[in-house]
């Protein structure tokens, strides 16, 4: 029979719930950790240990589940948080817009908006952009009507506030980040690019700024 600490790794692991312990073990026994239990293996668990962002093995007779509220051991201090590279559309388009021109795009700004469009044989552009990213704060959730037939719409805040959109509007992604939605927006201009054999070419460098969190 499992053993309260077992017992409330594998409730852990079942739930996705992320345990505050200390490990009395290793090379700092009784550091307090964050730890994600993944599987196990007869008396150890494999753990995502969120403290030194690295998949472990623990023995589970070493682990001692605490408070949650107990500081984890960092080391000499704590991890930073990486800084976003990209503050507004204009630093995604200063960065990506040569790139984007030799892929054979057309492209466009306007406040937080970002499109490209193709362009026909004489080179006028297409009304409509075939990759697009803006900033969309809001939403209309739902729109009603009373009893005394007035109309009302209910606006919500969008948690995901970059939308990458695709040919026709078609919505392709949203992103809590600029950061990630910039890389998902590059990845389609380069699979969407007029000049495919540009596309193939850079399309095996990795993405500037992708960010896959």
């Amino acid at each position: 029979m499992a053993g309260p600490t077992e017992s409330a790794l594998r409730a852990a692991k079942e739930s996705g719930e992320v345990l505050t312990v200390k490990y009395h073990g290793g090379s700092r026994p009784g550091a307090v950790r964050q730890i994600l239990p993944v599987s196990f293996s007869g008396d150890k668990v494999r753990a995502r240990c969120l403290t030194s962002n690295a998949t472990k093995l623990f023995r589970m007779d070493k682990i001692e589940i605490v408070d949650s509220t107990e500081e984890p051991d960092w080391g000499s201090r704590p991890p930073e948080t990486p800084k976003p590279e990209f503050k507004n559309v204009e630093d995604v388009c200063t960065k990506y817009r040569g790139d984007l021109e030799g892929l054979g795009w057309t492209v466009v700004t306007e406040g937080e908006a970002f499109a490209l469009f193709r362009c026909y044989k004489n080179g006028r552009r297409l009304k409509w952009p075939t990759v697009s990213l803006c900033y969309e704060e809001e939403y209309l959730a739902e729109c009603y009507i009373d009893l005394d037939g007035s109309e009302h719409d209910d606006i919500k805040p969008r948690v995901r506030p970059w939308i990458v959109r695709g040919k026709g509007g078609r919505h392709v992604a949203a992103y809590k980040t600029l950061d990630r939605a910039a890389a998902t927006f590059m990845e389609q201009a380069r699979l969407q690019a007029p000049n495919p054999a540009t596309a193939n070419r850079e399309g095996r460098e990795p993405l500037h700024g992708a960010d896959s969190r």
